[in-house]
């Protein structure tokens, strides 16, 4: 079973924002014997026009990679419950351990109100990098439906649960791909000479200082 620490904007375990797809694959690849299963879809008619998706269904997370760069865009995890997921070291879902609409409050803190979205009938709730999606019995659609806040508990006491997690890079669930980082650094080493002048009675002595300094500079690619 993957034990992975939950970074908002960043990660979730191995699984980093802007990683190419070859690495996902060569982590499952690496990994079998906590990933059995693995599945790769892509549109075959217009591969430019959908995310390449990786997906690991025995664990419940689904990498979606941006088609043209193949870059991993978005982390979604749709089965909580297939792992154990922490945040700053704390547990906040496991097997053994629903992620409760409390649980994420007091792990992740208070954010700004969520959103209900009608079409799936879920409440959104988001913090930067990072949006968990509670469900909403169908009973209870029209309490919520008009943006009021999430409960701890619904009125027939049963505690709202998280169905689906995103991480990704960017705010309220808008996910883009990080800007490029440095690849080669050049360091080059520069020599200064540094002249100080002393006024002595009743003689006066110029004393030189020599100095060296390393400058990097950094190269895009």
């Amino acid at each position: 079973m993957l034990y992975c620490n939950v970074h908002p904007g960043k990660s979730v375990g191995e699984f980093t924002i802007g990683d190419p797809l070859s690495r996902g694959l060569r982590f499952a690849k690496d990994n079998v014997k906590d990933i059995p299963s693995i599945e790769l879809k892509y549109n075959e008619k217009e591969p430019l026009d959908l995310d390449i998706t990786l997906d690991l269904s025995k664990n419940g997370i689904r990498l979606h990679y941006e088609p043209c760069t193949q870059k991993l865009r978005v982390v979604e995890v749709y089965n909580l419950r297939a792992m154990r997921l922490s945040y700053d070291e704390q547990l906040f879902s496991a097997p053994d351990m629903a992620a409760t609409f409390e649980v994420i409050y007091n792990r992740f803190g208070p954010t700004h109100p969520g959103k209900y979205d009608t079409r799936s009938q879920c409440y959104e709730l988001h913090y930067p990098g990072i949006t968990f999606t509670f469900p909403i019995p169908t009973k209870y659609v029209n309490k919520y439906s008009s943006g009021r806040d999430m409960p701890l508990k619904f009125p027939d006491d049963s505690t709202p649960q998280v169905s689906r997690m995103l991480v990704y890079f960017g705010v309220k669930g808008r996910a883009t791909l990080p800007p490029p980082v440095p690849t080669d650094f050049y360091f080059e080493p520069v020599s200064a000479v540094v002249r100080a002048h002393f006024s002595c009675r009743p003689c006066q002595r110029a004393l030189g200082v020599s100095c060296n300094f390393a400058v990097a500079l950094v190269f895009f690619c």
